[in-house]
């Protein structure tokens, strides 16, 4: 059966960059569904697990070592994009996995 979810992570972690440590915020939601596909039974009934989430909303603050917000756009997409790959689906991901979340159809 294929799950259906409306998801929301919170993450919070520091990046280094250029010899400065910030603090990074972020505030995803997400849609997304699963099927575990069917991997026993006569082949023809036989099929991949496949699913896919959609962020519908981020939010994000940054702080620098001293505790201030930065607010020049620019910056905040440097540090953003210093961010490990795939922290966000990763934590939305783990988030979906949470049954209370979610419907099957």
């Amino acid at each position: 059966m294929t799950k259906r979810a409306n998801v929301h992570a919170d993450i919070e972690t520091t990046v280094e960059l250029d010899g400065c440590t910030y603090d990074v915020y972020v505030e995803a939601t997400a849609h997304g569904y699963y099927d575990p596909g069917r991997t026993y039974g006569p082949p023809e009934n036989c099929y991949p697990p496949e699913g896919e989430m959609d962020i519908l909303s981020l939010k994000s603050s940054v702080m620098d070592s001293d505790g201030q917000e930065i607010t020049d756009p620019v910056e905040i997409q440097r540090v953003l994009d210093a961010l490990p790959e795939g922290l966000i689906d990763d934590a939305l991901w783990e988030s979906f996995d949470d049954h209370s979340h979610g419907y099957e159809d």
